[in-house]
């Protein structure tokens, strides 16, 4: 039966990467948070209670305290922000606490500090749970005070949301159109963790504005008018990219190249590419690749158009509930550049030089994340193997360590700890760190795709019929 009315709040905590804009204010007013918004706005709607705001400190003059988790990095700043407030230890809490997000996929080293978790999309339910007092069925509903970590299945949602809210000084007018995504490519959380619902081209028109968010490189989709475009290669390899079912060709990444150069109608555009760098099967050949097929649309090109090839690169994750999930971490995925593309992308000096006087233009969009930050990632994805809490806890507790450059903190973390755990191959066989989650799609297929995958490792590609063979 419904139980009484709660005072319910948002837990509002300092970021894990200081001095980023995001992380600043954490809250979902601070961030824009939609997930957050759409939680509170159900709860409203079921309960009549206002979501409200506390920060650790006050967090004990409510019932209910959420946690909005937007990425692994928070189970960091959470642990931080709690663990030393005795008034939030298990046996002392007094309040209820909720966490969930997208950064909700291990939460094995919180467990002592939240009593449940909810894994996937949690509108028109999270509502019910917390009016009927948690006795609300759910199988998305990790009840971590009662059971432990145990087996739950990511939620998906049945409609597509439209609402209108406003939230402190922004105004939120959203209706979605679809829910995860077409593409099935192996080592994406995002896609295996949200069924594909809704429409299948993939475009995002930012604010109205000049940018402009595509997937899959469509000539189709590319709005010309369009100063800032964003979208993914996900692997310099062909060879690559085809084992984790991107099936962007090399052929495909220069047709769009070409198209939007000799298409434009701004005076320069600013190509946004996210990548990911470490992936299996990946060869400084493939850079070279990529290099020469820059210099050789510079060569041809004679139109007085610039295009601007911004690149982010990402290392590799097993991302929880995908078929990439077994597979090995490479930590030494800066031997993946040649000399070159590294010093065109990374030295700042050498990419003035090299771009000077281009139509063709390639630098850097942000700086590659460090070899430490992508091991304090793993140590919550991988939680609970070997020397993930001692790693967690030194990102998140010891401040000695981190003030520390992220490359001593690397060769801290390779001289003090066995890392083997946290970066290795993991057999299809195996009990997984993230044993507990399953989705829409079941752990046994993952675990075919991922057989195949290793098959086709052992394998030439052939890129002219675009096979494994």
């Amino acid at each position: 039966m419904a139980d009484k009315m709660k005072k319910i709040a948002w837990l509002i905590m300092q970021g894990e990467n200081a001095g980023a804009k995001r992380h600043k204010d954490t809250s979902f007013e601070g961030t824009g948070n939609q997930g957050a918004i759409v939680v509170s706005m159900d709860i409203m709607k079921e309960t009549g209670e206002e979501v409200l705001h506390c920060v650790p400190e006050t967090a004990k003059n409510f019932d209910i305290v959420l946690v909005s988790f937007t990425s692994n990095y928070d189970m960091i700043a959470f642990a931080r922000a709690v663990y030393q407030l005795p008034e939030w230890r298990k046996d002392k809490r007094k309040f209820i606490v909720v966490g969930g997000g997208f950064g909700m996929q291990n939460p094995y080293h919180i467990q002592e500090w939240i009593d449940y978790a909810y894994f996937g999309r949690a509108e028109n339910e999270i509502g019910k749970i917390i009016k009927y007092n948690f006795e609300y069925p759910s199988d998305s509903l990790m009840r971590i005070r009662e059971s432990g970590l145990h087996p739950i299945v990511f939620r998906q949602s049945n409609v597509m949301l439209e609402y209108d809210s406003r939230v402190g000084k922004k105004e939120y007018v959203y209706k979605e159109e679809m829910h995860g995504c077409p593409n099935k490519c192996t080592y994406c959380h995002f896609t295996y963790a949200r069924k594909h619902e809704g429409r299948k081209d993939f475009v995002v028109d930012l604010t109205g504005g000049k940018s402009l968010e595509l997937e899959w490189m469509d000539p189709c989709l590319y709005v010309p008018h369009k100063s800032d475009i964003i979208t993914a290669l996900d692997g310099i390899s062909e060879r690559s990219r085809f084992l984790h079912n991107r099936r962007l060709s090399n052929e495909d990444i220069e047709k769009f190249f070409r198209h939007v150069l000799n298409n434009m109608e701004v005076g320069c555009t600013d190509l946004n590419l996210y990548n990911i760098i470490g992936m299996e099967a990946a060869e400084k050949s493939d850079w070279e690749y990529f290099i020469n097929l820059v210099e050789k649309l510079n060569k041809e090109y004679k139109g007085d158009k610039k295009l601007r090839i911004k690149l982010t690169n990402t290392p590799f994750r097993a991302s929880p509930i995908t078929p990439a999930v077994w597979s090995r971490i490479n930590l030494n995925y800066k031997e993946e550049f040649t000399e070159q593309a590294y010093k065109i992308i990374y030295d700042m000096e050498y990419s003035v030089n090299y771009n000077k006087d281009k139509s063709v233009m390639l630098f850097q969009r942000s700086p590659l994340e460090s070899e430490a930050s992508l091991l304090s990632d793993m140590s919550v994805v991988r939680g609970g193997v070997q020397n993930s809490e001692k790693i967690f806890n030194l990102f998140a507790f010891n401040s000695k360590f981190r003030q520390l450059r992220r490359g001593e903190q690397y060769e801290y973390l390779q001289n003090k700890y066995d890392l083997t755990d946290l970066i290795r191959e993991y057999d299809v066989n195996e009990t997984l760190p993230t044993w507990f989650l399953e989705s829409y799609i079941s752990n046994d297929v993952l675990k075919k795709i991922r057989i195949k995958a290793k098959e086709n490792l052992k394998k030439t590609w052939d890129s002219a019929t675009k096979r494994f063979i």
